[in-house]
C-alpha cells in the first residue's frame, strides 16, 4: 500500500513501513495489509503563514480496488500567527419580525479572540443586509458596541440598541454585525470578522 500526503511536513513515521518526502509530498510505503488490518501514518508539518489550509492524503495499492472513491480525504485547518490576535464574531441575536424607519431594537452579540495574542479594545457595527454577506451595499445601523481589551482564547458578550435610519429603503432585511470595524486590531485574519442573523426584519415606514 502507498499513502501520500500533500503538505510540507517536518516529520513523518509510519506505524509500518517507511515514509520519504519529495516537493511537498510525504510519500509512505506502506508495504501489506491483510484483509481487515490497517497502518497510521503521522507527520509533523510547520506552518509557515496564517490562513486556512487544506491537507489531502490519499491511498492506492497493486491490487484491483472494488472502490476507488473512497481512497481519499482530506481536511481544513486555519493557522494562526503566534503572537497575533483574530477577533471572529462568533454569534449575533436575531432581529424582530419587523420595524419601522427611526425604531430601535436591541442586538447581543459574542466575539472571540481566537489569536496567539490578546486583542486591544475594538468597536462593533451593524448593519441590514439582503443577504448573509457583507458588502458595501448594506445600511448601516446608528449604534455601536465597545469590546473591551481580550486575551487570547477570551471572549466578551454585550447588548446594545441600534436605531433603522430613515434614508433605509423598505424591505426584507438580515441583521449582521461585524468585530473591530474601525481596524484597530492587528489580525491574522481580517475576513471572519462579521456574522449574520439567521432570520430576517422587515423595515416598514
Amino acid at each position: 500500500r502507498r499513502w501520500d500526503w500533500r503538505r510540507p511536513t517536518t516529520n513523518a513515521v509510519a506505524s509500518q513501513g517507511t515514509c520519504t518526502q519529495s516537493a511537498g509530498t510525504v510519500s509512505c510505503d506502506l508495504g501489506g495489509l491483510v484483509n481487515g488490518a490497517s497502518a497510521t501514518a503521522t507527520i509533523v508539518a510547520t506552518a509557515t503563514a496564517s490562513g486556512t489550509v487544506t491537507n489531502t492524503a490519499s491511498v492506492s495499492a497493486a491490487e484491483s480496488d472494488p472502490n476507488a472513491a473512497n481512497n481519499t480525504a482530506s481536511a481544513t485547518t486555519t493557522i494562526n500567527a503566534a503572537g497575533t490576535a483574530d477577533l471572529v464574531m462568533t454569534s449575533i441575536s436575531n432581529p424582530p419580525a419587523s420595524a419601522a424607519r427611526l425604531t430601535q431594537f436591541s442586538v447581543t452579540d459574542t466575539v472571540a479572540n481566537q489569536g496567539g495574542a490578546s486583542a486591544g479594545s475594538s468597536t462593533n457595527r451593524y448593519y441590514l443586509s439582503l443577504d448573509t454577506v457583507k458588502s458595501s451595499n448594506d445600511r448601516p445601523l446608528a449604534g455601536r458596541r465597545v469590546v473591551p481589551v481580550l486575551a487570547a482564547g477570551a471572549s466578551s458578550s454585550g447588548t446594545v440598541s441600534v436605531r433603522v435610519p430613515s434614508a433605509v429603503p423598505t424591505g426584507t432585511y438580515y441583521l449582521i454585525g461585524c468585530a473591530d470595524v474601525l481596524n484597530v486590531v492587528a489580525e491574522s485574519n481580517e475576513a471572519n470578522n462579521c456574522e449574520a442573523s439567521t432570520s430576517t426584519v422587515i423595515i416598514t415606514p
